[in-house]
């Protein structure tokens, strides 16, 4: 590569430094990352307390003590939601 091919890359990448351009504004890699990181533990955490709320309400089984907060906690939550 030439140093006119070099200096070219550099000048691209710093002009492009954020990852894309939204109506919220630049987004860096780091943001990007935190972001999805956000995201993934309340969707996981959400998806232990539905899964828990539905073994709760099936009724096919008492919920065994090493569970027994976490269906409490989703049975509690479902309740107040719906009133």
């Amino acid at each position: 590569m030439g140093s006119e091919t070099i200096l070219i890359i550099r000048e691209w990448m710093e002009v492009n430094n954020s990852l894309n351009s939204t109506f919220i504004g630049n987004w860096t890699r780091q943001q990007v990352v935190t972001v999805v990181s956000f995201v993934y533990v309340v969707v996981s955490i959400l998806m232990v307390v539905l899964w828990s709320a539905y073994l709760c309400f099936d009724g096919r089984r008492e919920p065994k003590r090493d569970t027994l907060v976490i269906h409490k906690l989703a049975e509690r939550t479902l309740i107040r939601a719906i009133p």
